[in-house]
């Protein structure tokens, strides 16, 4: 599944994972859907306490002024410059424009699984 295809906003962050190769996101929908968001290549990542958090909007911005400072910084720093136009914004924001998290990663290395949420019978 692709990233542009993502609709997050009828659901919760329900788990970040952050190690040294990749940043995991779980997003649990209200449809019984359940999406596993494996970035391989990130940049910056900020949290904002957003676990068991509703997401209202989800945005992939290639323009963002976020995005834009990173990218100057990166630049000074001597990171490639096709690798920096590789670069997208992932905004995830919650009720009242709560903001839930800011994520810099190479949109190449965004992968995404889809699962249905098995239901177990009551005994």
């Amino acid at each position: 599944m692709e990233i542009n295809e993502l609709r997050l906003e009828e659901g919760a962050i329900q788990y970040l994972g952050l190690n040294s190769e990749s940043l995991v996101i779980e997003v649990k929908r209200w449809n019984q859907e359940f999406l596993k968001i494996t970035i391989n290549s990130y940049v910056k990542f900020i949290e904002y306490d957003s676990i068991g958090r509703e997401i209202s909007e989800f945005l992939i911005l290639e323009n963002s002024e976020f995005l834009k400072k990173e990218k100057e910084e990166l630049v000074k720093l001597d990171f490639d410059e096709n690798e920096c136009n590789q670069l997208v914004h992932l905004k995830f924001v919650g009720l009242s424009e709560l903001p839930l998290l800011d994520v810099i990663a190479d949109k190449n290395e965004i992968h995404v699984i889809r699962m249905e949420i098995q239901s177990t019978p009551l005994s």
